[in-house]
Order: structure tokens, then C-alpha cells, then sequence
């Protein structure tokens, strides 16, 4: 019977560090402006980009980077994987939500509420 190298495999918690991190890179998002939306320090982001921390998933930062993953994930559909036009979006003013998506993702209602405008937009026929 053949046995599995567990030792290879990924845990969620880097999986999610590596998609979160990714995420923010493609949308131009920097550090700083990524802790706010996480609520992970920027010393903690970059031991997290270092393999020497991980999300942990018993924390809010755990649940607000999966909402930010679904946030790239939706404008990546939406957009048909147009890095820079995800990124403009994030930054620029938007009148469905009233304010800069980046801006209103700084907080917990601004996140979810930008992550329903898009699934909605996503969702059109």
C-alpha cells in the first residue's frame, strides 16, 4: 500500500496566506492598505508572506480574507481576469456603492457590501 507525504501538502491557513497575498498583489493593494482590510498587522502580514505565521483561522482575520478573496475572485469573473481593470476599479469612485470600493472594504459592512454588488453584478442574465 502506497502512503501519502503529508509533509508536501499545504494547510488551509498557507493556502489561504498564499490566495490573499496573490490577490492583493494582482489588485495593487499594498500592505498597509491590506492589514486595514484583514485586520492582521503589517509586521504580521509580512511574517505571514514569509512562512513564519499563519491566518489563523479561530480569528476574524480569517473569515474578512476569505470575503477579500471572494471580492478578487468576483471581479476577476467579472472582468474576465483584466488585472488592471480590477484594479482601477478597486480604486475609483463608484456611484452603485458611493464611495471607492477600497475605501468601503476598510470595514467589515463596506466588505460585505461590496462583495454583494458584485456577486450581483455577476449574476445578471
Amino acid at each position: 500500500m502506497m502512503r501519502l507525504n503529508h509533509s508536501k501538502t499545504l494547510s488551509d491557513e498557507k493556502i489561504l496566506a498564499k490566495a490573499l497575498l496573490n490577490a492583493a498583489k494582482i489588485l495593487n493593494i499594498t500592505n498597509t492598505e491590506l492589514s486595514e482590510i484583514v485586520d492582521i498587522s503589517e509586521s504580521r502580514l509580512s511574517k505571514i508572506s514569509n512562512d513564519k505565521a499563519q491566518i489563523n483561522p479561530n480569528r476574524k482575520e480569517f473569515e474578512l480574507s476569505l470575503l477579500f478573496i471572494r471580492i478578487f475572485r468576483s471581479l476577476d469573473a467579472i472582468t474576465g481576469g483584466d488585472n488592471s481593470v480590477s484594479s482601477d476599479w478597486i480604486r475609483n469612485n463608484n456611484t452603485a456603492i458611493n464611495d471607492i470600493p477600497l475605501e468601503r472594504i476598510k470595514k467589515i459592512d463596506g466588505l460585505v457590501n461590496v462583495l454583494s454588488y458584485l456577486d450581483s453584478r455577476r449574476a445578471r442574465i
